[in-house]
């Protein structure tokens, strides 16, 4: 079975020893969800590699952000967010979500994205409204919003648009 091995870069040897493949400058081992980020040698650009080394996503990202859950103990059948991944170049990017596949979740792509609530949810933008989503891809706080912030010691989201403040809980239930 074929492994990655690290040296001052990595590359991907046989059962005999040889290297195959290609080499990849950086690689990040993601345990929960089984697979590697991996960066080209001489690229700027990301992919996805699986459990035996094999590329299973295109190597056409600028970065891509793990969410820190696996979420294995959910519905095998449920497809799950595990990563955002930066598309476009670094002057006009945008934001895309992989599930555990490193496959897109949809075909929406997002100005602004980062995983929230211990990465449950995600803070995203669309064109110039804010909304907020769980790992599954179900609107928690609907994109009407001109800015959302995740109080993590309180556990809330405050949520403002036209200099109007709304704070909701985990499940989108406004509170006041």
């Amino acid at each position: 079975m074929p492994k990655l091995v690290p040296q001052t870069r990595y590359f991907i040897q046989d059962d005999e020893g040889s290297v195959i493949l290609k080499e990849y400058f950086y690689v990040e081992h993601l345990k929960d969800w089984n697979y590697y980020i991996a960066q080209e040698k001489n690229s700027q650009k990301y992919g996805i590699l699986n459990s035996n080394c094999e590329e299973i996503s295109d190597f056409n990202y600028l970065g891509i952000i793990p969410s820190s859950k696996g979420f294995k103990i959910f519905d095998k059948n449920d497809e799950v967010i595990s990563a955002i991944a930066k598309i476009g170049d670094e002057n006009n990017f945008k934001y895309i979500l992989l599930n555990e596949n490193g496959e897109k979740i949809n075909l929406e792509v997002y100005d602004s994205a980062l995983f929230s609530n211990f990465s449950y949810h995600l803070i995203l933008k669309k064109g110039s409204k804010y909304g907020v989503i769980d790992y599954k891809n179900q609107i928690i706080i609907p994109f009407e919003y001109d800015k959302i912030y995740f109080d993590s010691v309180k556990d809330k989201y405050t949520a403002i648009s036209n200099n109007i403040s709304k704070t909701f809980d985990n499940e989108g239930n406004l509170l006041r």
